[in-house]
C-alpha cells in the first residue's frame, strides 16, 4: 500500500493502492520488461519485438515506434560493437484501467562502445543515463505484451570512457 504524503488525503490523487491483482499484473510486466531490455541487451531484436502487441509503440531516442515492423527498423540500426547493460528497478503499478496495466520504472544504463567488438569485462568509470521508464501492458493468454513503452531522460553522465 503506498503511504500517503504528509498532510494529503488518501484520494486516489495519491496512487492506488497495492491489490493483490495489481501485485500480481507488476509481477508479468517485470517479467516482459526485464525480457524486453534483456532481448535488447544481446542483440535479439526478433525476440524483443515478440514482447510487443502487434500495434505496441515504443518511444525511445526522441523517436516514436509503432509496429513490430518499425521497431525492429530501429534495432536494426543499433551499433553492433557496442556493450550495454540496462539495470531496472523501483518499479511499481501506476494505475489499471481499460484492460491496461501501467507501470513505471528506473532505469540506469551502462555503455561502451568504442568501435571495436570486446571479449571480457570493459572498464567504465559510470553509468551512461538514468531515465524513467512508463509502460502500460496488455495480458495476452498467460503473458503480458507491451502496448506501450516510453523513456525519460533523468540524468545525463558525463562521458570519459567513451
Amino acid at each position: 500500500m503506498l503511504v500517503p504524503r504528509a498532510g494529503s488525503t488518501n484520494s486516489n490523487t495519491d496512487g492506488i493502492r497495492m491489490t493483490i491483482d495489481a501485485s500480481r499484473a507488476l509481477s508479468g510486466c517485470m517479467q516482459a520488461t526485464h525480457e524486453m531490455f534483456y532481448c535488447l541487451d544481446e542483440s535479439r531484436y526478433e525476440q524483443l519485438v515478440a514482447l510487443f502487441t502487434p500495434h505496441g509503440t515504443l518511444h525511445r531516442q526522441g523517436e516514436l515506434l509503432s509496429g513490430h515492423e518499425q521497431i525492429m527498423q530501429a534495432m536494426v540500426r543499433r551499433s553492433i560493437t557496442q556493450r550495454i547493460r540496462h539495470v531496472i528497478s523501483n518499479a511499481f503499478v501506476e494505475s489499471q484501467a481499460s484492460g491496461l496495466t501501467h507501470v513505471v520504472a528506473y532505469m540506469t544504463a551502462y555503455r561502451f562502445d568504442d568501435g571495436t567488438l570486446r571479449i571480457g569485462p570493459i572498464e567504465i568509470s559510470r553509468p551512461f543515463r538514468m531515465s524513467i521508464v512508463r509502460a502500460a501492458f496488455q495480458p495476452s493468454g498467460s503473458a503480458w505484451k507491451i502496448a506501450s513503452m516510453a523513456f525519460s531522460t533523468e540524468f545525463e553522465f558525463a562521458d570519459d570512457s567513451r
